[in-house]
């Protein structure tokens, strides 16, 4: 890779986007700091199972299959995009139901590097978050831990409310991927839909 494309693959990783998600999070006590964190990174060392490394594994031995046996290959890939619509679908019908009854769908501001979104309570700089974000409308739910680096306090309609930024301090490669993919494209919508 070139120093343009590192520089712009570095760009990116801040780039910020104004979005809706479903979020929760909870702050991690410090006693428990050291348990999570190593949780964490055990997760990171087994993602074999995961279904991200299934689809590139699937996708590597379908390269091999499609020389020999393109009809084969081809029918493989059309059930493999089935059952990709048949979860994505569930994921969906769950994500829906999740937010009707916890109503946790909020106004973020996101990058591949952090998130910032309004709580009704002051978080101490430095704390350290769990946060589960399930981005829409894809409806994929990632697993992340950040730290607090910033809170403000600010009136929106007549409520006191603190606009809390996070810097996320463990992230699975993958998801940073995903990250920087919906900010691009929710970017691409946004752009679109001022144009018209």
């Amino acid at each position: 890779m070139d120093r343009n494309a590192r520089k712009e693959d570095k760009e990116r990783e801040y780039f910020r986007v104004d979005d809706n998600a479903l979020l929760e999070y909870q702050i991690i006590l410090p006693e428990y700091v050291d348990e999570i964190v190593k949780n964490f990174n055990q997760s990171i060392m087994t993602t074999d199972t995961t279904p991200t490394s299934i689809e590139q594994h699937f996708d590597f031995c379908l390269s091999h299959i499609e020389h020999n046996n393109p009809n084969i290959s081809r029918c493989l890939r059309i059930l493999n995009n089935k059952i990709n619509s048949l979860s994505r679908e569930d994921q969906t019908t769950s994500a829906t139901e999740y937010n009707l009854s916890k109503n946790n769908r909020q106004e973020i501001n996101l990058s591949a590097n952090g998130i910032a979104f309004f709580t009704s309570q002051v978080i101490p700089n430095h704390s350290l978050l769990e946060i589960y974000l399930t981005l829409l409308p894809e409806h994929e739910t990632l697993y992340l831990l950040g730290t607090v680096t910033r809170t403000e306090r600010r009136f929106t309609a007549e409520l006191c409310r603190y606009y809390t930024a996070v810097e996320f301090t463990h992230i699975h490669p993958c998801d940073q991927k995903k990250l920087l993919k919906h900010s691009l494209n929710t970017q691409k919508s946004q752009l679109a839909s001022s144009n018209h």
